[in-house]
């Protein structure tokens, strides 16, 4: 049963200016000012009470005062400021106090006009002490000038009077039970961190009714069960998602809430020992509650969110709520993770059914592109904010408002720009030839949009266009983009000669390397081109690497540059790719961002003998997984790799990367070590 705690409650009562302003001792936070001191007395008792009944433990004793309170008056001297011309003699001021003892060894002082709490321990001069530390208050206060001042001297005397309060505390059983009742605020924490998915607000998916259909049958709510979708970045697995919020009305699901959000939304914010776990348990309740499925994002991610020092993170929280089914989840991840997470994360991955997601035929790529070239629509954000605000306020248009509004959207349909199907075909074989590092339609999509933006009312989407803007964001120069451009390769060998002297035999192995390129002619899953460089320091093997940079990618930045001498331990394919404790390698990360880049591997032969294997699966396979699982793509890089083999025999030949006598024993060295 509560018990029930009498306590005296002292209040300092001081009045200025007609307003009585009421502060009680030990809970100055509640001071209150009213016309009459008992309004306000009443009110603060009611606050009092409240605010004991959350205390915990000794919190209350610490705030009652329990011997007597003493009022005295103090004077203190205030020295003016220096160099002010107005004042400059000191001034006396008033003050009221208040002292008690505390724990029969603590005296403290409380100065009520300026709000100042002083503790002296035995043997400490008090008197001096408060005046130390008035004068101290005043000077960080705003209001020390004379006006100020005379301000403080006006105070009406203040008051002490002593109240009787009694509370009646809650049992410990009583705390924790409050504590885990369901929260009064308005914005419960699913709302706080997840996003509620609406039906207008979210893009169709085209041609996608078999998978749409298939996650409508996991998620059906008779059987519900969290759904894994699996499937290569881009092939449109969140859209499937969002395609089936927008017609779950057909599959008797319209009552079903969905809502969106990931690991890193669901941690954000919480610092506090137990705050993140607590936070995502109660998010996983309010979802419960009601018929609802919570988009978690990739399941990576979700996996990796707080976890720390090998302790489990939100997957590992969620498991055991996706197993038993008491919380309805959609994930995301591609194959590799896949086989990552069923290594270190088997109970999850079992608590979810998998839903194969499989990339679109070419045909069917270019009917979901004309699909979404019939349905674009700018975007306008000023006008959607606009209509949010009037959309309570807004009456419905009837008569001459809705006919006006009619022609007003045949208007803009008809300055729509126009879409070629040619263009669109091209677009498509631009992405499945280059853009090798995301799967259709997610790539191809998003690059249409993006270029519709662009164009103005009435303009048309040509062939032409869609090629200069795929070159602009890839920095291919047009020779490789367009069939109906030729490289003018004599142009070529003149720009290589002029920026790499003295390396005839290597330029002309360059421009025939870009005569392949143009002929289509390289194997679509291997790099572009596979290049080693032989020859000591000073010859021209960067500035070959930069020159030809500069030609495929249109930019010298485009130039990833690795020492491999500093890659010489064991450790050094964890570098690259990433492991446990860093999962961005310092190889894969680069190619990730930017995957039209030129990869020089410098003095390759110093690197441990591990990486050779790592350089295998890049040279053969064009592509390397990370620590995370994620892909990094090389079929659109260019792999050179340099040597300073061969340097003491150098002296006695001529300058240049020419062949040598030495080729044996280059190809004896790099096999020997590939082999080890």
């Amino acid at each position: 049963m509560p018990q029930t705690v009498t306590i005296d409650l002292p209040l300092v009562i001081t009045g200025h200016g007609g307003v009585s302003l009421v502060r009680p001792i030990g809970f100055c936070e509640y001071v209150l000012a009213s016309s009459t001191s008992d309004k306000a007395i009443r009110a603060i008792k009611r606050r009092v009470v409240k605010a004991c009944r959350q205390f915990v433990g000794t919190a209350l004793i610490a705030r009652m005062i329990r011997g007597p309170v003493v009022r005295q008056r103090v004077h203190v001297e205030i020295a003016p400021p220096r160099k002010m011309s107005s004042w400059r003699q000191p001034m006396e001021i008033h003050f009221d106090t208040f002292v008690w003892s505390q724990d029969d060894a603590l005296t403290v002082t409380y100065v009520p006009t300026i709000d100042l709490t002083v503790v002296a321990s035995p043997g400490t001069d008090v008197n001096k002490l408060v005046n130390e530390q008035i004068r101290s208050a005043i000077r960080r206060m705003s209001s020390w000038t004379l006006q100020g001042l005379a301000e403080l001297d006006h105070y009406e005397t203040s008051e002490l009077a002593i109240d009787r309060v009694q509370i009646e505390m809650p049992t410990p059983q009583e705390l924790a039970r409050q504590s885990t009742e369901e929260p009064t605020s308005k914005t419960p924490t699913l709302k706080a961190v997840a996003t509620r998915l609406k039906r207008n607000s979210l893009r169709p998916a085209y041609h996608r009714e078999q998978e749409v259909e298939l996650l409508s049958q996991l998620l059906a709510v008779d059987q519900a069960r969290s759904v894994l979708l699996v499937g290569p970045d881009g092939v449109g697995k969140t859209a499937i998602f969002h395609q089936w919020v927008r017609t779950r009305d057909r599959y008797n699901m319209k009552h079903v809430q969905c809502w969106a959000t990931d690991g890193s939304r669901l941690i954000s914010g919480q610092t506090g020992f137990g705050m993140w776990q607590k936070q995502v348990l109660a998010m996983a309740d309010e979802s419960a509650k009601y018929p609802s499925v919570v988009h978690l994002g990739n399941l990576v991610e979700l996996s990796e969110s707080g976890r720390l020092r090998g302790s489990g993170g939100c997957g590992a929280l969620l498991a055991p709520r996706l197993a038993d089914g008491s919380m309805i989840s959609v994930l995301e991840c591609t194959p590799e993770q896949l086989t990552r997470m069923q290594r270190t994360e088997p109970r999850l991955v079992s608590a979810l059914t998998t839903l194969v997601i499989e990339e679109p035929a070419a045909e069917q790529t270019r009917s979901i592109l004309l699909e979404a070239a019939s349905a674009w629509r700018p975007v306008d954000v000023g006008r959607d904010l606009k209509r949010k605000r009037k959309k309570k306020s807004r009456p419905k248009k009837r008569g001459k408002q809705k006919r006006q509004a009619i022609r007003q959207a045949k208007k803009e349909t008809r300055e729509l720009p126009v879409v070629q199907p040619e263009a669109l075909q091209v677009l498509d074989r631009l992405h499945r030839r280059f853009q090798t590092d995301a799967a259709a339609p997610g790539r191809p999509l998003a690059f249409f949009h993006a270029v519709m933006s662009e164009m103005g009312h009435g303009e048309t989407l040509t062939q032409a266009k869609v090629i200069e803007a795929f070159g602009r964001q890839t920095g291919l120069p047009r020779f490789l983009v367009d069939d109906q451009v030729r490289p003018d390769l004599e142009s070529i060998h003149q720009q290589l000669a002029a920026q790499v002297l003295g390396q005839d035999g290597v330029i002309k192995t360059l421009v025939d390397l870009i005569a392949t390129l143009a002929a289509d002619l390289s194997r679509g899953d291997r790099p572009l081109a596979s290049l080693m460089l032989i020859g000591p320091t000073g010859v021209g093997k960067t500035e070959t690497a930069k020159s030809l940079a500069r030609l495929i990618y249109s930019d010298v930045s485009r130039l990833v540059r690795i020492d491999m001498s500093e890659l010489s331990s064991p450790s050094a394919v964890g570098r690259l790719i990433g492991d446990a404790v860093n999962p961005e390698g310092l190889l894969t990360s680069a190619v990730r961002a930017q995957p039209f880049s030129l990869v020089l591997l410098d003095e390759f032969e110093k690197a441990h003998s591990s990486v050779f294997d790592l350089l295998l699966q890049v040279l053969g396979e064009g592509r390397l997984t990370d620590g995370r699982g994620r892909i990094a793509d090389f079929r659109n890089s260019i792999v050179m790799m340099t040597s300073n083999l061969g340097v003491d025999s150098f002296r006695a030949m001529p300058l240049g990367l020419a062949d040598t006598q030495q080729r044996d024993r280059y190809r004896n060295h790099f096999e020997k070590q590939v082999r080890d």
